[in-house]
């Protein structure tokens, strides 16, 4: 489990009479909301309300091929929870959990996981940030199959919590197969089938507005030396942008980076591929 905050440098607010309780939320709606539903088009889980956050599941091969290695991922902004001030810091306080089970109405969960987490700052005007600053993920491994997947994030300093839920599936990754780009901050191709990659999760796969590219980590199963190719496509499902993978030095790679732990026989290929890609993501997907 990890748990990222990314902090801005930002100064402190000198506010008269202030208390050692951040002001809650105002009426302000989040950014969040503006883009929900086209959050909810990518296949996020998006908890709305109180406490708005986006969530996403994505898949990698387990040890065997009757195991899934799940990567579910939350992302949160630091002005939607509860900040206390605790000497010389301000402290968040949340709790999390996710569930997969086999029907939207099935009591208990094939796996379900749940952790209580802090996010520590130390300036007033940071517990104000909108912008992404709190990332949580957890692998959990789980059979192939079909999942109603839910989602909780509650405050633990104050009664805000969002739900969310969908049904999605865990592939099964037997013989020659290809994980699905996962949108990454950072990433380090794993040995092998049974260790978890060393990556840091972009939940959103959103980027901020500036000329940042998007980095994608993607993993190819299997004896195979066919050549990968991305294509990023617009709302009309258009190739506007494309590009091949190609074994290369690490030191090669692009923006657009992706791992490729091919398998030699039970064990990996370590060697990174790079993909390049032309331009920003903006409007695209993958």
């Amino acid at each position: 489990m990890l748990t990222a905050v990314f902090a801005a440098g930002c100064g402190s607010l000198q506010r008269a009479g202030m208390a050692d309780t951040a002001p809650r939320r105002g009426n302000a709606s989040p950014r969040l909301f503006d883009a929900s539903s086209v959050y909810r088009s990518m296949g996020a889980l998006v908890g709305s309300g109180a406490l708005p956050f986006v969530a996403s599941v994505r898949y990698l091969a387990g040890p065997t091929p009757d195991s899934t290695l799940a990567l579910f991922s939350v992302s949160l902004t630091n002005q939607t929870l509860t900040f206390e001030r605790r000497g010389s810091e301000f402290v968040a306080e949340y709790h999390v959990e996710a569930s997969f089970r086999t029907d939207s109405a099935s009591l208990s969960a094939v796996r379900q996981i749940g952790s209580d987490e802090q996010v520590r700052v130390r300036t007033f005007q940071e517990t104000l940030r909108t912008d992404e600053s709190v990332i949580y993920q957890q692998f959990v491994m789980v059979p192939p199959g079909v999942y109603y997947v839910m989602a909780m994030v509650r405050d633990r300093n104050g009664p805000a919590f969002a739900r969310a839920e969908r049904a999605d599936t865990a592939p099964r990754f037997g013989g020659r197969a290809m994980t699905k780009p996962i949108a990454v901050y950072t990433a380090e191709g794993r040995p092998q089938r049974n260790a978890l990659p060393k990556l840091v999760v972009n939940p959103r796969a959103t980027l901020p507005y500036g000329p940042d590219s998007m980095r994608f980590y993607v993993e190819r199963y299997g004896r195979s030396r066919a050549m990968a190719r991305l294509c990023a496509t617009d709302r009309r499902s258009r190739c506007v942008v494309s590009d091949d993978c190609r074994r290369a030095r690490e030191a090669a790679c692009g923006p657009g980076r992706a791992a490729d732990p091919a398998d030699r026989g039970r064990g990996y290929d370590p060697r990174p591929v790079s993909c390049e890609l032309l331009e920003s993501m903006g409007d695209h997907e993958f």
